[in-house]
């Protein structure tokens, strides 16, 4: 009709009702997990997507929380690279799986960009890069 007389076209209240009705519905059913943002195939989405490497990961998280309060409490060493052989490998090992992980992540990615949409993997990253920075910096 607003074509026909020039005039702004009004919806009724039933229509703009059934119309956020409509809007809320697709809403709902676009629920977000990291998981969307994945490819459908290849060996990297299957792998970031399987409950095994949630759970692997979720336990390497852990463990190494524990691994920090043992770090702190019985390692004397002011750098890594001057601790005993079990610190200095438990150390290695972390930064080894944790780099591992941000990489299976981000070659699950559809698209690399969409990186930025996952806090999770933003935040990781953040992890992973001062882990790493921290070996490096810290080389005899």
């Amino acid at each position: 009709h607003a074509f026909d007389t020039g005039r702004k076209y009004r919806m009724r209240f039933d229509q703009y009702i059934e119309s956020r009705r409509a809007a809320v519905k697709d809403l709902d059913r676009k629920e977000y997990t990291e998981t969307n943002l994945y490819k459908d195939s290849g060996w990297c989405a299957a792998l970031a997507s399987s409950t095994a490497f949630g759970f692997f990961t979720m336990s390497m998280v852990v463990l190494n929380s524990l691994w920090l309060g043992i770090d702190a409490n019985f390692n004397n060493a002011a750098v890594v690279w001057q601790a005993d052989a079990g610190f200095q490998l438990a150390e290695l090992f972390f930064v080894i799986v944790f780099t591992i992980e941000l990489a299976v992540r981000f070659g699950a990615l559809k698209y690399k960009s969409s990186m930025i949409q996952d806090g999770w993997l933003c935040f990781d990253l953040i992890l992973v890069a001062i882990m790493l920075g921290e070996s490096l910096v810290m080389l005899p």
